[in-house]
């Protein structure tokens, strides 16, 4: 691993911006990532350290955590985002078109999603320090292999968690928007394979899968989604890839069983043995919209003269465990748009807005352990 250019963060945020847009990091190759933004946090007094998170799945590194002391009396706030991007972001060359749009000079994924989010981070913790603003405690998380399966936040020890209530932000929303609702996601591995003991089948093992999965999507699951990606063949049988998706998660494990049984039956009646291996990729989770900590950042948001918008979000983020573990976590709106996509882009205007709001709620008078 190449040892990275340091960030300077010349021109504020968006310089800083493009510097950890020059850093490739894929899911599991955050190394060179997450070593230029552990120098620039040690920087602005913040103790850095690497947790062991990469030992369980593989990878450069493991989540990076920084703690920057506040003042006492003032309620301690969690700033999370991912290094990681898709693949092809690490091909992204920057520049900033006539309407003050950042874009990829190449046919490539500009990483916004989410090196906005980090860039916007550092960029607050740099404004606090220097401009010696109030603040609380804050802990810093920026987390790996987020893109491939939150593999870096379901890794964690929830007891490092050192806030009660966290900023996440890693959401395609405009700056001002909130996560109020998330989606949970359970990934779906089925296995039909010859039943030992028995006699020939009378139809062939694609055949019988194709019947299986037919079954599962002419079915209602109950507020559920169950969708095959693919199926395919493998040593001994067919193989199928899919998910199941619920705003609850209750509705999620109900149909989880569901399509495994049918799953099985079908695959019985075919004259095979059929199998479904599930894993919970992300929970499904809701904010809590009369607490003192969503109330405290709507405040701030409508201060800094921001439209406050509420989504629902299907696609899983750092959040959904944050608030598995015990956190208050709320997802922002970061600004950018085409995540995932060689039209993916972020606006100027989108990433001084998101620093503001973020050093606006962190060092709001307001936020003092009583009111929250």
């Amino acid at each position: 691993m190449q040892t990275p250019e340091p960030i300077t963060g010349r021109n504020g945020v968006i310089g800083l911006f493009f510097d950890l847009v020059a850093i490739p990091s894929p899911s599991f190759q955050e190394g060179a990532m997450a070593s230029a933004c552990r120098a620039w946090l040690e920087r602005f007094g913040c103790e850095v350290q690497i947790d062991n998170a990469d030992r369980k799945f593989g990878g450069q590194t493991g989540n990076l955590w920084a703690a920057m002391p506040g003042r006492s009396g003032m309620s301690a706030v969690l700033l999370c985002a991912h290094l990681d991007t898709v693949r092809s972001a690490s091909k992204a060359v920057p520049y900033i078109d006539h309407e003050g749009v950042i874009r990829s000079r190449t046919l490539a994924q500009l990483g916004a999603d989410d090196k906005a989010g980090v860039a916007a981070i550092l960029a607050s913790i740099r404004r606090l320090h220097e401009e010696n603003l109030p603040h609380g405690d804050i802990q810093v998380l920026l987390t790996v292999g987020e893109e491939a399966g939150l593999y870096g936040v379901r890794s964690l020890e929830p007891s490092a968690l050192g806030a009660e209530r966290a900023l996440v932000l890693d959401c395609d929303g405009p700056v001002g928007s909130i996560v109020t609702s998330g989606s949970g996601l359970v990934r779906l591995t089925g296995t039909l394979c010859a039943a030992s003991g028995a006699g020939m089948p009378q139809v062939g093992a694609m055949q019988a899968t194709a019947q299986a999965v037919s079954a599962m999507r002419q079915k209602s699951f109950g507020g559920a989604t169950i969708e095959i990606d693919s199926f395919h063949p493998v040593d001994g049988g067919v193989q199928v890839m899919g998910r199941a998706i619920a705003s609850e998660i209750h509705l999620l494990e109900d149909a989880v069983r569901a399509a495994s049984d049918d799953f099985q039956r079908t695959a019985a009646a075919c004259g095979y043995d059929g199998r479904v291996e599930h894993e919970l990729v992300y929970p499904p989770y809701a904010v809590a919209r009369e607490g003192a900590w969503y109330r405290a950042v709507t405040s701030a948001i409508r201060r800094s003269n921001l439209a406050c918008q509420e989504l629902h979000v299907v696609h899983g983020s750092d959040a959904n465990w944050l608030s598995t573990f015990g956190v208050e976590a709320l997802n922002l709106g970061t600004g950018y748009k085409g995540s995932h996509s060689e039209d993916e882009c972020i606006s100027v205007t989108s990433l001084c807005q998101l620093e503001h709001l973020i050093v606006e709620i962190c060092s709001q008078a307001g936020m003092d352990k009583e009111g929250f």
